[in-house]
């Protein structure tokens, strides 16, 4: 039996467990990595061998399954097509930031469009999400001790239904992520080497990004925004993307630093513990950072021209 022919049915045979478990406790792990098995099947087999394999891992899952199987099948296709968008870039060898960048929007497309899908056949999503809050006992128990009218509560939640938008968005950069940093180790093995994403050190925000926060914080602070206007979902989703975007900015600026001085960690390490914490101050670093060329300015102070 050929290296290929190993790999398609140990690959195969994996992701077939990690779809029956999803209806087992065991779900709650391998969701997070549902898109890896496929994106490297992808990359080590021809297309026709591929389609054939998942055709037969759907068929072995109704056969099995009946009905619930069946619905395994349609969510899979949730996590097939964007891991086949990253397992062609693979393929064609592209940088690992046009992988991860060819996930990212491949996954949004198709969340916004299970949204479109859903409100056609008449499902209200946002009521439904609303639902779903009011009856997790964890989330009403949290928020209980926070605000104590039935109106707070709902303002609140109306809050979390404009956030949407931002939760499509890291649920897809989180996928992504994930599945890239573990998929390259494994492409590496069985396949030929992948390239890393670019050192942390190196990661630098284009300048117009400032702008755009800038814009953000002030219609945060001086604007007053009723809640379901377009404004108000507007800052909701971009005031915490962006803030975080510009607090990795600054850890990268940390990294660069510790690179440049020759440190060890330490310094971008304390950045990452304390990144849950003041998001906002690690922020305006990064915003620094790409705004004023901080960078250029910490090479010219450590080397200074004789």
């Amino acid at each position: 039996m050929s290296t290929t022919s190993k790999s398609m049915i140990t690959w195969g045979g994996l992701y077939l467990l990690m779809l029956l478990s999803l209806i087992t406790p065991m779900g709650l792990i391998t969701i997070h990595l549902m898109m890896i098995p496929i994106v490297v099947l992808f990359v080590i087999l021809d297309r026709i061998r591929f389609l054939l394999l998942y055709a037969g891992i759907v068929t072995i899952l109704i056969v099995i399954l009946g009905g619930t199987g069946f619905i395994l099948a349609l969510s899979s296709l949730f996590f097939l097509i964007p891991s086949v968008a990253m397992g062609m870039q693979y393929r064609k060898e592209s940088s690992s930031g046009t992988v991860v960048t060819t996930g990212i929007i491949v996954l949004i497309a198709i969340m916004l469009l299970l949204l479109l899908f859903s409100s056609a056949l008449g499902a209200n999503i946002t009521e439904e999400f609303s639902k779903m809050l009011k009856s997790d006992p964890t989330f009403m128990a949290m928020i209980n001790n926070v605000v104590q009218s039935e109106e707070q509560i709902d303002s609140f939640i109306d809050i979390m239904r404009s956030m949407i938008p931002m939760m499509i968005i890291m649920i897809a950069v989180y996928y992504t992520l994930v599945t890239h940093w573990i998929g390259r180790k494994l492409l590496s093995r069985v396949w030929k080497p992948v390239p890393k994403l670019k050192p942390m050190k190196d990661w630098m925000l284009p300048k117009s990004m400032v702008w755009y926060y800038l814009i953000v914080v002030v219609l945060d602070m001086f604007l007053v925004i009723n809640t379901g206007s377009v404004i108000s979902v507007i800052v909701l989703n971009s005031l915490p993307l962006l803030t975080y975007a510009f607090a990795l900015q600054a850890i990268s600026f940390f990294f660069f630093v510790s690179d440049m001085k020759g440190w060890n960690r330490a310094l971008p390490i304390v950045g990452i513990i304390l990144l849950p914490f003041i998001p906002s101050l690690l922020a305006w670093i990064g915003v620094i950072d790409v705004a004023f060329a901080l960078r250029k300015w910490a090479k010219e102070k450590s080397n200074p021209n004789p």
